[in-house]
């Protein structure tokens, strides 16, 4: 499967549009690209909520698959996800991916959201959105949620299986993805650490094995960031400043923690608290983006590209 996440920021400054999300994913669609994902991140201030662009690109597409890469189990309730979920699957006629995942800790909590128990809270919020668009109804009485019998999701689904992929990083939220959910996403800054991606893959397959499920059944996507240019210097300057998002992210000390950069990364996140994202940026060398991304020219960038496939 062949994806692009169109709802980053761009590269070098600016966001995107959602006319201009809707143009990209028809060009990706014209190319054989198989799934548009879209983020959603309060922390990102140019950031899109993701249904809203996805709704307005299944409007525009007939074969593309979408996908929430990912909705934050903190901020929407399982209710909620489950009518949203469904609502754009009629629309897309059965093109859906549900990508859920904790969040970023520093988001939430700028927000005043406690993000605590998220491994029950995933399992149990998988429950409920299961449950609803197989039964349409509640109850659910779990230890962290629950649903109420009253409750409904009030409209019958396309499918009453959408796929749910999981966003994941530490082993043990790998593992319950492989127990429980279809496919899992891992974090873009691991695209290029081979170590890492071979002990997350026996994870989610092992989680699998747990529950009796064919390890194969569960999709595993990973991606990498990717900067283009004709100045192989500007490309890398463009996705070292994209990459400090998340190399500020404790949350993702499960990937940064397999490099030889902790040192680096721990001063990149200093400056970053106190502002200084110029500081922080000149902490990014070639040797670091090079470990993390594939920057350059056309033909630079499709050879590394295929290399790591």
């Amino acid at each position: 499967m062949l994806a692009l996440d169109i709802g980053h920021p761009r590269m070098g400054g600016g966001r995107y549009e959602i006319a201009d999300m809707v143009k990209l994913a028809r060009e990706a669609e014209a190319a054989g690209i198989d799934l548009i994902c879209m983020p959603e991140n309060a922390a990102i201030e140019e950031g899109w909520d993701a249904f809203t662009p996805l709704t307005a690109i299944a409007l525009a597409t007939k074969k593309i698959h979408l996908s929430t890469s990912i909705i934050s189990i903190y901020t929407r309730t399982p209710l909620l996800a489950a009518k949203t979920a469904a609502a754009l699957d009629q629309i897309s006629r059965g093109r859906l991916i549900l990508g859920l995942g904790r969040g970023v800790g520093s988001a939430l909590a700028a927000e005043g959201i406690a993000s605590e128990k998220p491994l029950t809270r995933m399992r149990e919020f998988i429950e409920i959105v299961r449950q609803l668009l197989e039964r349409g109804t509640g109850p659910y009485a779990g230890s962290v949620l629950r649903l109420g019998a009253g409750l409904q999701l009030g409209f019958r689904p396309y499918r009453k299986a959408i796929p749910i992929y999981l966003g994941a990083a530490g082993p043990k939220m790998l593992r319950l993805a492989g127990a429980i959910a279809d496919g899992v996403y891992l974090p873009t800054i691991a695209g290029r650490l081979p170590r890492f991606l071979q002990d997350a893959v026996t994870t989610v397959r092992d989680g699998a094995k747990d529950t009796g499920r064919d390890p194969a059944a569960v999709k595993i996507i990973r991606s990498v960031y990717v900067s283009v240019a004709r100045d192989p210097e500007a490309a890398r300057l463009r996705v070292s400043d994209f990459m400090l998002y998340h190399l500020a992210q404790p949350s993702l000390d499960a990937v940064t923690g397999q490099t030889t950069f902790t040192a680096e990364i721990g001063e990149i996140r200093e400056r970053m608290k106190r502002g200084d994202r110029a500081g922080a940026l000149r902490l990014v060398t070639s040797k670091m983006a090079d470990c993390f991304a594939v920057y350059g020219t056309v033909s630079h960038c499709r050879k590394e590209l295929s290399r790591d496939l």
